[in-house]
């Protein structure tokens, strides 16, 4: 939590407001998306999909039963 605080910072005193609003979104995006493959490479998973392609076509298959019906 204390990294995102202290980039945003570093970035919002660095650039100017309206530029460093979607920077500061697109680091945080980022960084999270780079945590959470680490965390999910720790745990010895893949981290592509919560529910892998099983979960995917279940998925699919009740969307297309809910149009067809």
């Amino acid at each position: 939590m204390g990294i995102y605080l202290a980039i945003t910072l570093a970035i919002s005193f660095v650039v100017p407001f309206p530029y460093s609003l979607p920077i500061i979104i697109g680091v945080v995006i980022m960084l999270s998306l780079f945590v959470r493959r680490k965390l999910f490479k720790k745990m010895g998973t893949s981290g592509t999909s919560m529910f892998g392609r099983i979960g995917f076509r279940f998925w699919g298959t009740l969307l297309l039963h809910e149009l067809w019906s």
